[in-house]
C-alpha cells in the first residue's frame, strides 16, 4: 500500500506517491463546525462561491479565466460544516494552479456586489432544491436523527435565505479566518516534487494561525419511530429516505459487521436483498439501497435507505420493504450471503486502487479520521475476521424495524393517510 501520512499540529499530510502518471490530485477538508447557527449555514452556502468571486488583483471573471487558461479545476464545497477543497491538474500546470489557489485562499474580495450577485443565485438553487423529493426526504431523515445544534441538522430554506441579507463581508471574513485557523487534512496523489509543492502552501497559508478554542456541538438524538411527509405535488414520484440514528463510531467493534449487514440488505447491484425483492421480483421501484452514512471517528452517524415508490403502489411497497428490514432483523444472514458478500467487498476492496482519484479519496477519508497507515491496514482487514455471528448480533441490536422513521418526499397528499396507517403498524 502506497500509503504515507505525516501528522502536524497545523494539519495532516496524507500522500499517494506516483511516478510519471502526468497528473496531480489534492483534497483539503478543513471541519469549522461549531454549533450549527443559522448565520454559520447560511454563510456555509455563500462561501464557496465567493472564493472564486475576486481575489488578489483578479476579478471574478479574470480569475475564473486563468484557471481555464490552465485547463485545471479547483472546487470549493461545503457539507455538514466542513469546507472541502479539490485541485486537479496535469503536471505541467500544477505550480501555476497553486498561486492561483494560493491568492484565492490569501487573499479573497468578498466583494459586496458579488455577495449580493451569489445570494441571488443560492437564493434559486435553494428553491429548486425544495422540489427534489430525494433532497428533501433526506434532509427530513437527517433533522429526525440530530437536534439542531448538530452539523447534520438543516434549517428551512425559508429562514436561511432571510439571513443571506446579513451575510457580508464581515461575516465571511469572519469564516474565512477560522477557515485558515482550523486543522487541515490534507490528501495528495502526485509525485514528490509535486508533495513539496503542496506542503509549501499549506505551511505558509496556516503560519501564524492560532486554533480557535470553540465549543462544538454533537447531538445525536435518540432512535425513535417518526413519519415525514413533504407534499411536492410536481413530481411523479415518492422519493424515500428510511433510517435511524445509529450510535455507532468509526472505530467501534460493530461498526464493520453492521456495514456489512447494510450491503447485504442493500448494495448498489442486483445480489442485495432489496434489489432482489423489490425491484426485480415486484417491479416496484428501478433502485433501493441502504448504506450507514456520515459516521466519523468522533460522531455517530446514520442508517439511510433510499428510494422511490409510485404513489399508488407506495403503501404495498413499503410494506414490502419493512418485511425485508423485518425478516434480517429475525433471521439474520445466511452462510450463502456472507461467503457472496465477502468476495462482492474484497473485490470492491481492489477496485478502489484502480485509478489515482480513489486512491486520494480513499486515503483522504482515513486521513481525515485520524487513521494511522497500519490502522488503515488494520481496519481493511477486519473484512477477513469479521465473523456471520457478529453480523447478526449487529443487525439484532441495531436494525429494529420498529424504531425506524419513514421520510418521504412527493405527491403523498392523497395516500398520506394510508401511509401513516401503515406506519402505526410498523412502530
Amino acid at each position: 500500500m502506497n500509503y504515507h501520512i505525516t501528522k502536524k499540529s497545523a494539519y495532516s499530510l496524507g500522500i499517494v506517491k506516483t511516478k510519471s502518471t502526468g497528473v496531480v490530485v489534492v483534497k483539503i477538508a478543513i471541519d469549522i463546525h461549531r454549533d450549527n447557527s443559522l448565520s454559520d449555514q447560511a454563510a456555509y452556502l455563500i462561501y464557496p462561491d465567493a472564493l472564486f468571486a475576486g481575489a488578489g488583483k483578479y476579478d471574478r471573471a479574470a480569475f475564473l479565466n486563468e484557471l481555464g487558461l490552465l485547463g485545471s479545476s479547483f472546487d470549493a464545497s461545503f457539507t455538514d460544516g466542513k469546507l472541502h477543497l479539490e485541485i486537479q491538474s496535469s503536471k505541467e500546470a500544477f505550480p501555476k494552479l497553486l498561486k492561483l489557489v494560493t491568492i484565492a485562499l490569501e487573499e479573497p474580495q468578498f466583494t459586496a456586489s458579488e455577495l449580493k450577485r451569489i445570494s441571488t443565485t443560492i437564493t434559486n438553487k435553494l428553491k429548486q432544491a425544495q422540489k427534489k423529493g430525494a433532497y428533501v426526504a433526506k434532509r427530513e431523515l437527517k433533522n429526525a436523527c440530530y437536534a439542531a445544534g448538530d452539523r447534520r441538522h438543516t434549517a428551512s430554506h425559508v429562514s436561511l435565505i432571510k439571513k443571506f441579507s446579513d451575510t457580508d463581508k464581515k461575516t465571511l471574513s469572519s469564516l474565512h479566518e477560522r477557515v485558515l485557523a482550523k486543522p487541515w487534512t490534507v490528501t495528495i496523489g502526485g509525485e514528490t516534487g509535486d508533495v513539496e509543492l503542496v506542503e509549501k502552501m499549506v505551511a505558509k497559508l496556516k503560519q501564524g494561525k492560532e486554533v480557535p478554542d470553540e465549543k462544538v456541538i454533537h447531538a445525536q438524538l435518540p432512535t425513535k419511530s417518526a413519519l415525514k411527509l413533504q407534499d411536492i405535488p410536481s413530481l411523479s414520484n415518492i422519493e424515500y429516505s428510511l433510517g435511524l440514528s445509529l450510535p455507532l463510531y468509526l472505530h467501534d467493534d460493530e461498526y464493520t459487521p453492521l456495514s456489512f449487514a447494510l450491503s447485504v440488505l442493500g448494495y448498489p447491484g442486483f445480489g442485495s436483498r432489496l434489489m432482489q425483492t423489490i425491484r426485480e421480483k415486484e417491479g416496484l421501484t428501478y433502485g433501493i439501497y441502504a448504506s450507514l452514512e456520515s459516521t466519523t471517528a468522533a460522531e455517530k452517524g446514520y442508517v439511510q435507505i433510499r428510494t422511490f415508490f409510485m404513489p399508488s403502489k407506495t403503501v404495498f411497497a413499503l410494506d414490502c420493504t419493512f418485511k425485508q428490514i423485518a425478516k434480517l432483523h429475525k433471521s439474520g444472514i445466511t452462510t450463502k450471503e456472507f461467503d457472496n458478500f465477502k468476495k462482492i467487498l474484497k473485490d470492491k476492496q481492489v477496485l478502489l486502487q484502480d485509478s489515482l482519484l480513489n486512491q486520494v479519496a480513499q486515503l483522504h477519508y482515513y486521513n481525515y479520521n485520524g487513521f494511522t497507515v497500519e490502522e488503515i491496514e488494520v481496519q481493511k482487514n477486519k473484512l477477513d475476521t469479521i465473523t456471520r455471528s457478529e453480523v447478526n448480533k449487529a443487525i439484532k441490536k441495531y436494525l429494529d424495524p420498529k424504531y425506524f422513521v419513514i421520510s418521504g418526499a412527493g405527491p403523498v397528499k392523497a395516500v398520506q393517510k394510508d401511509i401513516q396507517r401503515f406506519m402505526k403498524s410498523v412502530s
